[in-house]
């Protein structure tokens, strides 16, 4: 029971954070992306000198290394990127929350020791997130594609300005 309550949490926080702080969910998208590719190559450097220092397990430590390395760029950007908002507007914005949060739910679970894995993955909500996983991807990426080009193209008064 406490398992689904744990991936829920994990779930909804993330979201609340987003859309309270008005972070640009497109950002959050993309340190959620650096989290991962930093988790993916960079863990085992990582941890190959926390194990050289403390002498701990390497396996529990990598795994514990990539969570860290997924976690800190997603926080960090929801932190950052306070009262900037998402382009597109409130409702774009909780779309790139849910969008992201859910991804950190699916990514974060192949980073869990096996024990806890497979108590996530055999939940009903994570089932749900990894069947709409590649709807995910696709989405947060054009979603973010097109916030970052909209950003460059601001639209111009009309004004002449001085020189």
């Amino acid at each position: 029971m406490l398992v689904p309550i744990l991936v829920i949490f994990m779930l909804v926080l993330p979201v609340l954070m987003i859309v309270k702080r008005r972070s640009s969910g497109v950002i959050v998208f993309l340190g959620l992306c650096l989290g991962f590719l930093l988790a993916s190559h960079l863990a085992s450097d990582f941890a190959d000198v926390i194990t050289a220092a403390t002498r701990g397990d390497m396996l529990a430590t990598t795994q514990w290394a990539q969570l860290a390395l997924l976690f800190i760029p997603f926080y960090l950007a929801i932190v950052f990127t306070k009262n900037v908002g998402t382009p597109g507007g409130p409702l774009a914005g909780l779309f790139m929350a849910i969008i992201a949060s859910s991804l950190f739910v699916l990514l974060a679970t192949y980073y869990l020791p096996v024990d806890w894995r497979n108590s996530v993955q055999a939940t009903f909500v994570w089932g749900q997130l990894d069947n709409l996983m590649t709807l995910f991807l696709i989405s947060g990426g054009v979603i973010t594609l097109l916030g970052l080009r909209g950003k460059n193209n601001s639209s111009k008064s009309g004004k002449k300005t001085k020189h």
